[in-house]
């Protein structure tokens, strides 16, 4: 292996240019034509047995070569980072610039960007003090009102609908007298004054009862989800099919005991929420704490530069995680992007700042625990890798060797460590 290295002092990477020759190609290439004769049997062989030189003439060394090309470089250029010595991160990219002919040097080139290095700042030149948790009467009141209303019984009720009543429409849009797609609808519900549908629709249905027919101008907002309507006037008619009165229930011991079996009176079902929401606002408090600590942190610490293909993997992999999130909801990422007007390439573009925040986040972690020696012990990682086996191991056989697998256990390890000296972080600066 023939390497040549070139620093990249603009990008804060380094290229290696790799060559191969055809003796160190070989063993790569006979394994790859191996498994093309088991996929592609010979007649007069018996699969996986056909020679190196039957195979080349029968597909040629460009389609040998394509097949073998991915585990020549996967393995090669390793070798090469290793024995030039280089500390790299994220995965390198490659160039290939000869390749097809058994006969001659296989020739790629690697960019890779190397190791950022940070001097954390001392931790007594950050300070972050941490709010006091206080839960309010009114913040209970409103829990229990949402309880109440999410088990309200309808009446059919034959009057005029009144803010606060359910109703059921038949409603028709158009606009210059043709219709709009997918504008109609039979008796569709809403309650009124709770803002699920256009404000026209909840202003005009009041006063209305059931069998009443009306006609009025509406306006799409100009955030409108389709965005062909956005900001749009259009015709509506509107037909009241029925109204029902939502009655909520009152607030008991009775109720309150229907609700949790852990309470009996309203007085403990209101001290049970109120530690509920202070166990909520100190979660929230903890991660304020913990976001403010390492943006304080980023910023008076010392990096060298940073390779600007970092911080880009970074944001690809924020918006990735975005994108598992929405469809996690079973929503379709091509809507979402529609609903905010932007493409994936706007959002990874968008997301570079915070991109750089977090990168940069996560080497100050790294470096703390490197210098406090912190570490994830055996016991440690065995406790996550069984708390993990025992979530996801209904999975099958194969979720549980991954989970089980010396690449995840070190992953494991690292998350730990990140952990440990997060918690470090915390017990040194929050106040």
């Amino acid at each position: 292996m023939q390497i040549e290295r070139k620093n990249l002092e603009k990008s804060h990477e380094v290229e290696l240019s790799i060559e191969l020759s055809p003796q160190e190609v070989r063993p790569y290439l006979e394994e790859a034509a191996r498994h093309l004769s088991e996929k592609s049997p010979v007649k007069g062989f018996r699969p996986g047995l056909v020679s190196f030189d039957i195979m080349r003439k029968r597909f040629g060394d460009s389609v040998i070569v394509e097949h073998a090309l991915e585990s020549i470089v996967s393995k090669t250029v390793f070798d090469a980072i290793k024995k030039e010595g280089i500390e790299t991160m994220g995965p390198p990219r490659i160039d290939i610039k000869q390749a097809g002919d058994a006969d001659k040097p296989l020739v790629y080139s690697a960019s890779v960007a190397l190791v950022p290095t940070v001097t954390p700042v001392a931790y007594d030149k950050v300070s972050v003090k941490k709010k006091d948790i206080k839960v309010e009467d009114q913040e209970i009141d409103a829990v229990i009102q949402h309880i109440r209303e999410s088990r309200t019984q309808e009446a059919l009720v034959l009057r005029e609908a009144r803010v606060g009543d359910k109703v059921e429409v038949d409603f028709f849009l158009e606009i210059g007298g043709v219709p709009i797609e997918d504008g109609q609808g039979k008796k569709h519900p809403f309650v009124i004054g709770k803002k699920q549908v256009v404000p026209e629709f909840d202003e005009q249905v009041i006063g209305m009862i059931a069998g009443e027919e009306k006609s009025f101008d509406v306006r799409f907002p100009a955030d409108y989800f389709k965005k062909e309507l956005q900001g749009k006037q259009a015709r509506a008619r509107l037909i009241l099919q029925s109204v029902y009165e939502l009655v909520a229930p009152e607030v008991t011991d009775e109720f309150v005991s229907r609700i949790s079996r852990d309470v009996k009176t309203v007085s403990e079902f209101r001290f049970m929420i109120s530690k509920n929401l202070e166990s909520e606002k100190q979660h929230d408090e903890d991660q304020r704490c913990e976001e403010q600590l390492l943006s304080a942190l980023v910023k008076k610490s010392e990096y060298s530069p940073i390779s600007p293909s970092l911080i880009e993997a970074e944001a690809h992999r924020m918006v990735h995680e975005m994108q598992d999130s929405i469809q996690s909801r079973g929503l379709k990422w091509e809507d979402y992007l529609a609903h905010i007007k932007k493409t994936e390439d706007e959002m990874i573009k968008d997301a570079d700042p915070q991109a750089e925040q977090r990168f940069k986040a996560g080497l100050l972690i790294r470096a703390v625990a490197l210098k406090e020696e912190i570490v994830a012990d055996d016991a440690e990682i065995e406790q996550e890798i069984s708390r993990m086996m025992e979530q996801y191991g209904s999975l099958g056989e194969e979720a549980k060797q991954k989970i089980n697998s010396k690449a995840h256990r070190e992953h494991v390890k690292m998350i730990l460590r990140n952990r440990k000296a997060i918690e470090f972080l915390k017990d040194k600066i929050i106040t």
